[in-house]
């Protein structure tokens, strides 16, 4: 996920997703305590309100 918070930034909706996709990944591997945390941390930064830009 560093490599994602450093390329993109930390509030960006593909570094959202690559933080959604690792802790569904844990989950599924069997590790759903730390997978929980993961998406604990994921919600409020889902939950704050984005800028949409105009790349037109």
């Amino acid at each position: 996920m560093a490599r994602a918070d450093a390329i993109r930034g930390a509030d960006h909706r593909d570094t959202l997703d690559a933080r959604r996709a690792h802790a569904l990944w844990l989950a599924e591997a069997g590790d759903p305590a730390t997978a929980r945390e993961l998406f604990a941390a994921l919600i409020p930064d889902l939950a704050k309100p984005r800028i949409r830009r105009n790349t037109t």
